[in-house]
């Protein structure tokens, strides 16, 4: 789906976890948001944080998206009815979604990961993304990006946090002429300037 980024920013979300390592090793050219066919014990183990996307992938078989590896640790609580931790989920997508993804599957070089996993309204969702592995010199670019932004950052933020500097006024007589710019000549025929400036005689 064009707008699965916007659905995870909305006030009724919960993120539970996000694949941060997918936007650094790969260029996600679809979103979409996918239902979890989950059993009870694998919900209230996503509920406590108790799971990884980190290493899954998703694929199509058979008409059916799955999401495989997706780790759910056992509930603590769950005695002999827990869960199988590393067990292949069908994904809960439109009839057309599956099919968009089945074509996407079979290009060379993409791939369907997981990005966000968040409840919804009490229901748990994965946002997925079809994935283009990205080079090494794309990686470093991305790299740098990021240091200049947090660079940028910072001095903003210790800009904002320094005390206001004081501008200094000098009343220089007009017979003097002020070499930088912004001078000016005030009624009472001083030239003013608003900041301390290099003062040379003016020949007479």
């Amino acid at each position: 789906m064009a707008d699965a980024k916007d659905k995870e920013d909305a006030p009724d979300i919960q993120v539970v976890q996000k694949n941060r390592k997918a936007f650094f090793n790969y260029e996600i050219t679809d979103r979409f948001e996918a239902g979890l066919v989950l059993q009870g014990t694998e919900v209230k183990s996503i509920r406590e944080g108790q799971c990884s996307i980190g290493e899954a992938y998703a694929k199509v078989e058979k008409g059916e998206a799955w999401i495989i590896n997706m780790d759910i640790s056992p509930y603590g609580a769950g005695s002999y009815m827990n869960h199988e931790p590393k067990r292949p989920r069908k994904l809960l997508l439109r009839k057309g979604e599956i099919e968009k993804l089945f074509g996407k599957t079979r290009v060379k070089g993409l791939t369907v990961i997981p990005l966000t996993l968040y409840f919804k309204r009490g229901f748990a969702k994965l946002s997925i993304g079809v994935a283009k592995g990205k080079k090494l010199w794309d990686k470093r670019a991305d790299q740098k990006k990021k240091s200049s932004d947090r660079d940028i950052r910072r001095a903003m933020s210790r800009r904002d946090k320094a005390p206001c500097a004081r501008r200094v006024r000098k009343e220089i007589p007009a017979s003097f002429a002020i070499s930088s710019r912004g001078g000016e000549l005030g009624s009472t025929g001083f030239r003013r300037s608003w900041w301390r400036s290099e003062v040379v005689r003016r020949p007479r």
